[in-house]
């Protein structure tokens, strides 16, 4: 097998065109090994091979180089200035290409980045060489035409061995590997947002274990609701709030009384020596009455009655006879039974009421209903973790389809072979 054929079959990957195939990121994966293993032990010696052409060819080109430096003028029959002419261009197209051909230097190290970097170095003096070159080449190609085309020959063949090194390098093993490294990044990403869809999975059984709960716990407190016990407790709360309606209208009775003499009990308070008295009735006559077991109020109200009927307090003759008049509405018996009964009242509600808090079936039921509360928040938590990580997982599985597509080009190219991989989460 010629050398041309051998760079030929090296880069003929794959074969004849194939139709595109769906492959799963496991098969890809054993295919990319398969052809890093396959290109690691190519590569090496495909390149030592193109370096050892260009070797040969540059020891051709310098051979060329020397006929044509010692190559005599067939016609002789020219001017001095042709001559000069002729000799300049001769040293410079011999200097330019000498040069060219001694920066052929094979890196000390075959791999994918010192080869790339001999290519890059390589095409720059390429064109250096051609730029500088063509005037020279053409101007001997009309006194040295066989000499002068040798040696464009030989260096066209250099040219054309650099063209086979680049494609060597297109399909070096670092282009695989970059690849693999690609497919990870996908792979790592696909397990990513499977743990995010599973966390969603996790959070929609909760949320369907906490419905759950509450409906059950909402069944009990219905049951509850329909107990004797629980009906003797609605029974005992409709006592407690009739006593405290008829407590109520105690308390107001009392105050619409001392409201009816406020004005001169103000007047009087001013004069008088029972301010103290008088002005915790004025603040509120209910917890006045209640503290003042003495009733020591009434001998203040009697007062304020003799200095009304004297006159020595300042009212009108009206006022004063309506004020008179409620005075005497508020004598010992309306206070001390009124106290009696705001006593018993209160003293009733207050039972009744550690009756209701320590009743099993209704601690029971607000156990429940607050747990269901606390359910309840629970659930619009997870709605709010489950939108969340719904929207990262369409994010992902979006940008995890563009990495697909971009990694199925990429490896297409390197394998020769259009394919299609399967997306895991695209269903």
């Amino acid at each position: 097998m010629g050398f041309h054929d051998f760079i030929t079959s090296f880069l003929r990957v794959g074969g004849a065109p194939q139709e595109p195939a769906e492959i799963t990121f496991e098969e890809l994966g054993k295919r990319l090994e398969e052809e890093l293993k396959r290109r690691q032990e190519t590569f090496v010696s495909s390149a030592l091979s193109v370096f050892e052409g260009m070797r040969a060819k540059s020891d051709e080109a310098r051979q060329r180089l020397a006929a044509l430096e010692a190559a005599e003028l067939k016609n002789t029959k020219i001017s001095p200035r042709e001559l000069a002419l002729m000799r300049g261009n001769r040293t410079s197209f011999i200097q330019m290409t000498r040069l060219f051909l001694d920066r052929i230097r094979r890196p000390e190290r075959t791999d994918a980045q010192a080869t790339s970097a001999f290519i890059e170095q390589f095409d720059r003096n390429l064109v250096l060489y051609n730029k500088g070159t063509k005037r020279s080449f053409h101007i001997l190609n009309e006194f040295f035409a066989h000499e002068t085309r040798a040696v464009g020959l030989a260096v066209k063949g250099i040219e054309s061995l650099g063209k086979d090194l680049k494609r060597i390098a297109a399909t070096s093993p670092e282009g695989i590997m970059r690849i693999q490294a690609m497919l990870a990044a996908i792979v790592q990403r696909v397990a990513d947002t499977g743990g995010i869809r599973r966390q969603i999975d996790v959070h929609t059984e909760s949320i369907s274990q906490l419905k759950e709960t509450i409906i059950r716990n909402e069944q009990t407190v219905k049951d509850l609701s329909l107990s004797e016990d629980f009906a003797a407790f609605k029974a005992t709360e409709a006592e407690i709030d009739d006593e405290r309606r008829s407590l109520k209208l105690l308390h107001d009775d009392l105050r619409n009384r001392f409201s009816s003499i406020e004005h001169a009990l103000k007047k009087y308070g001013k004069i008088s020596l029972d301010q103290t008295t008088i002005q915790e009735y004025l603040a509120d006559p209910v917890k006045a009455l209640m503290a003042d077991g003495g009733l020591t109020v009434l001998e203040v109200l009697g007062k304020l009655m003799k200095t009304l009927e004297s006159e020595q307090l300042t009212l009108k003759s009206t006022k004063r006879a309506k004020t008179l008049g409620h005075l005497r509405r508020i004598d010992q018996d309306y206070l001390a039974g009124l106290r009696a009964k705001i006593g018993t009242f209160t003293s009733n509600i207050e039972r009744k009421s550690d009756i209701l808090r320590k009743n099993h079936t209704y601690l029971r039921i607000t156990e429940l209903e607050e747990e269901n509360t606390k359910h309840e928040d629970e659930l619009s938590t997870l709605d709010k973790k489950i939108a969340y990580l719904a929207r990262q997982a369409e994010k992902e599985t979006e940008e995890i389809g563009a990495l697909i597509t971009e990694i199925k080009r990429v490896a297409s190219g390197q394998l020769g072979q259009e394919i299609t991989i399967r997306n895991p989460i695209a269903a």
